[in-house]
């Protein structure tokens, strides 16, 4: 008897083992041990290579990781595979991504957006973020742009611009602008519109008022900035034949922005207009180099602490030094800060 029990336990004991392989049961050291087998990457653990000029990429890949995760795993396309796969392997910087895990990702890009198919490209790291944003599927928020007759306070159809990323400019001839503060708020300064109002026959001066909307909605309540660095000079020339040319000539603006550590959203400045929004900045994206070339970086605070992705290189920096690159980076991420109220 003894011994029949003894067999009906190994037999039960077979077959649970035959049925959990079957159902791809997992043990808590299954993703360690998927790892340990796949062809383990060089640098800093959390690293990505770069195949030749996708920095870029690299630097919006870390960003993904950082704060939208949980959307990229929500995905289940043929971009989202590749993609999970390499953020399991950087997730909480444990391991370094190998080339062909970049390859992968790189490829996928291409039949998923029509991304350029060319490692060498030197592409702009805000175009691909934006182009992620919606492909996960984040709420947006929108600019409310209203017309109003300065005298006899008529007013429009009010009109609503959504947006991925908020973009600022960097007027070069404004020296009195120096701070994220002055050129954000600088951005919402009602401006002059030539523009009808109703049944008017003709356009007449209008004051065109600028309100950020559904601050609310965005996910996790993250603001990205976009500060306006790549811009176009020129014009049109009349040359000999009588004939016109177009002589534009893109330009890159270096201007630093002073004290980019934290923003101010005042409740005038919202369409809701019912509390203020106050952001610390958690995370930033830098190029360095020219509109042909160049290279970028990702900075990313993580328990309090700044990290610069460089690609497969990873280093810890000082916040004194992270302000310093800041001043000089154009895609930015801010994540609202809740401020405690006296009882």
């Amino acid at each position: 008897m003894h011994s029949l029990k003894k067999l009906m336990w190994i037999i039960f004991f077979l077959f649970w083992i035959t049925n959990c392989q079957h159902n791809h049961c997992s043990s808590p050291s299954q993703t360690t041990k998927q790892l340990s087998l796949r062809e383990s990457g060089t640098g800093s653990p959390g690293g990505i290579p770069n195949l030749k000029a996708t920095c870029y990429m690299n630097s919006v890949l870390q960003i993904l990781k950082a704060f939208y995760l949980p959307k990229v795993n929500e995905k289940s396309d043929e971009l989202a595979k590749p993609l999970q796969a390499l953020m399991q392997v950087i997730q909480d910087d444990r391991e370094a991504a190998n080339q062909n895990e970049a390859i992968a990702v790189f490829e996928a890009l291409h039949h998923k957006f029509g991304w350029t198919s060319d490692y060498e490209s030197h592409e702009d790291a805000a175009d691909l973020m934006d182009k992620f944003l919606d492909w996960i599927n984040i709420p947006l928020a929108a600019t409310n742009t209203i017309s109003i007759d300065p005298t006899t306070k008529e007013a429009g159809a009010p009109s609503d611009d959504q947006w991925f990323n908020y973009h600022v400019e960097l007027p070069t001839e404004r020296e009195d602008l120096k701070t994220i503060q002055d050129f954000f708020n600088n951005s919402l300064v009602p401006d002059k519109v030539m523009a009808k109002l109703k049944e008017d026959k003709s356009d007449r001066a209008l004051d065109r008022v600028k309100r950020l909307k559904d601050l609310d909605k965005l996910y996790k309540g993250m603001l990205i900035l976009q500060l306006k660095r790549f811009a176009t000079n020129g014009g049109t020339t009349r040359l000999d034949d009588r004939t016109y040319s177009k002589d534009f000539v893109k330009i890159k603006i270096d201007k630093e922005v002073e004290e980019p550590f934290h923003l101010i959203i005042k409740k005038e400045q919202t369409f809701e207009n019912e509390k203020n929004f106050y952001y610390k900045l958690v995370g930033f994206i830098r190029h360095k180099g020219s509109l042909e070339e160049g290279h970028y970086k990702a900075y990313i605070k993580k328990d309090g602490i700044w990290i610069c992705y460089n690609d497969n290189d990873l280093s810890t920096v000082s916040d004194v030094k992270a302000e310093a690159k800041a001043k000089q980076a154009y895609l930015f991420f801010y994540e609202p800060i809740q401020l405690k109220r006296n009882p």
